[in-house]
């Protein structure tokens, strides 16, 4: 039997310099997706501008990757989709937001109580937070220091080149038109699309 991965997509729209993806790519068959999640940040959630670039990004990606669209609470979404597709794995690039660590541990528990292992990765950062601290261990509380200690580790690593030949699983998601991301009446964006390139 094949190997399924979920590969979830978050801020992350890429298939280039990807650990997650890399990761995933490696086990087996990929099911990729992306979740639009309006409950879980609340009020937090994203606003207009942003509505139009992830359509854009999603746009742009989904040349390449038959990506499965979803709406709902992220944990809920993926407790699912695991038990549609039979997923042995779910990897996902680590969040920073406010509600995010809660969100990813309800997550790790899901995968842990239905048997599928669960890695949440970095990738999102030059750096991981508890990766930069003071000569005593603690993390920096003025700028200056902290941004010392960052250079001192020297250059970021060079970027990985885009995944090829993936084998990508399937999945029954929404249509990206559905989700009405663009604004329409009036469409303000006209001026972003001159300046902005997802």
């Amino acid at each position: 039997m094949t190997h399924k991965s979920i590969m979830w997509f978050r801020q992350d729209l890429r298939l280039s310099d990807h650990p997650a993806l890399t990761k995933a790519a490696a086990e087996g068959n990929v099911i990729p997706v992306f979740i639009l999640d309006d409950e879980t940040p609340d009020d937090w959630r994203w606003g207009g501008a942003s509505r139009w670039w992830l359509h854009h990004s999603l746009t742009a990606l989904m040349k390449d990757v038959p990506m499965v669209l979803r709406r709902g609470r992220a944990d809920d979404v993926l407790k699912t989709l695991i038990a549609e597709t039979g997923a042995q794995s779910l990897y996902f690039t680590r969040d920073y937001a406010p509600w995010s660590g809660a969100l990813e541990t309800r997550i790790k528990n899901i995968c842990d109580g239905l048997g599928v292992a669960c890695h949440r990765m970095g990738g999102f950062l030059l750096h991981e937070p508890e990766d930069i601290r003071n000569g005593s261990g603690d993390y920096f509380k003025v700028y200056t220091p902290y941004s010392k200690a960052c250079f001192a580790k020297g250059h970021p690593r060079a970027l990985k080149p885009t995944l090829n030949n993936i084998t990508w699983g399937e999945a029954t998601g929404d249509k990206l038109s559905d989700w009405n991301l663009l604004p329409s009446k009036p469409d303000w964006s006209k001026q972003m699309q001159s300046h902005w390139q997802p």
